[in-house]
């Protein structure tokens, strides 16, 4: 297994298969807090919960790009 780098010039590169994984698990994860952050009450905050979402979401998009397993 090569490892994975990090570098502006990984933009066309796949990602690496575990962080694809991670990035389907953080995302499953943060949606159901959504949802049950949602149900139980807190509508109130549902601009800051759409924020906090949306930039984790942004993040691992960001990093995915960024991350390769292929040498540059």
């Amino acid at each position: 297994m090569t490892r994975a780098n990090v570098h502006y010039k990984n933009v066309n590169c796949p990602e690496p298969r575990w962080f694809r994984r991670l990035k389907n698990a953080v995302s499953t994860a943060s949606n159901t807090v959504v949802i049950l952050l949602l149900a139980t009450g807190y509508s109130e905050d549902s601009l800051t919960i759409l924020y906090v979402r949306v930039g984790i979401s942004g993040l691992m998009s960001f990093i995915g790009a960024l991350l390769s397993d292929s040498e540059t």
